[in-house]
């Protein structure tokens, strides 16, 4: 089975850590979760458990413009609405994170925007969305992957988890797809490896109960 970009997928994959250690843990955060990047700007903190044995944080909305401010809006589906599972590295990004914000909190004082956001602009304010993406550009670019657009790290994301062998179903929940079938449609594409490995699985399986000679005459198994 051939997975969506695997070529590009996979050097997104290795550029997480150099990412995230230039100072981009909002760029790692998306790509070891395959968030949207609304859902990712509108995490808020009651949102995250860092417990952990079973770190996760839980999607409930998108942030968007409109009419000129950032505002939070509810998923536009029900599967969008999801918690995620996170690995102890990416978990470990986040406490950096809230340590860090923190510090600039108290800096702030009664400066500092009330609203609890894990992504801040540096004054607890929401971040828009074209600057993320300029930041990512930038650090994208530090590490070789020119014109990488950051809608592409959750293509990545999904494509690693399938080329990895997760189930189609698990990879659809984390991502909030709709269904299943749209997660297969645009992240795996049959090769005619696929098809002859799925043609040597039914002769393994079948072949003998179905052994007719020359004349016509079925032999099964005896």
């Amino acid at each position: 089975m051939r997975v969506f970009r695997r070529r590009r997928s996979c050097g997104l994959s290795q550029s997480v850590v150099p990412l995230e250690c230039a100072g981009r843990p909002r760029v790692a955060l998306i790509a070891a979760t395959g968030l949207r990047r609304g859902e990712a700007l509108a995490l808020e903190w009651p949102a995250v458990s860092l417990d952990p044995k079973a770190p996760t944080i839980r999607v409930e909305g998108t942030l968007q413009r409109a009419n000129g401010t950032l505002q939070s809006y509810p998923p536009n589906t029900e599967r969008s609405r999801r918690v995620v599972p996170l690995s102890p590295s990416t978990a470990a990004v986040l406490r950096a994170v809230r340590k860090e914000q923190n510090e600039r909190r108290l800096v702030a004082g009664a400066a500092w925007e009330s609203r609890p956001f894990v992504l801040d602009r540096g004054d607890g304010k929401p971040l828009d969305q074209d600057t993320l993406s300029k930041e990512f550009r930038r650090a994208a670019d530090s590490v070789g992957l020119d014109g990488t657009r950051l809608h592409e790290m959750r293509h990545a994301f999904a494509s690693m988890m399938i080329g990895a062998g997760t189930g189609a179903r698990v990879v659809a929940d984390l991502l909030g797809h709709a269904t299943v079938g749209f997660t297969l449609h645009v992240y795996t594409h049959p090769t005619e490896r696929d098809a002859a490995e799925a043609a040597a699985t039914t002769e393994r399986l079948l072949g003998r109960a179905m052994a007719w000679d020359e004349s016509g005459t079925n032999h099964p198994p005896s």
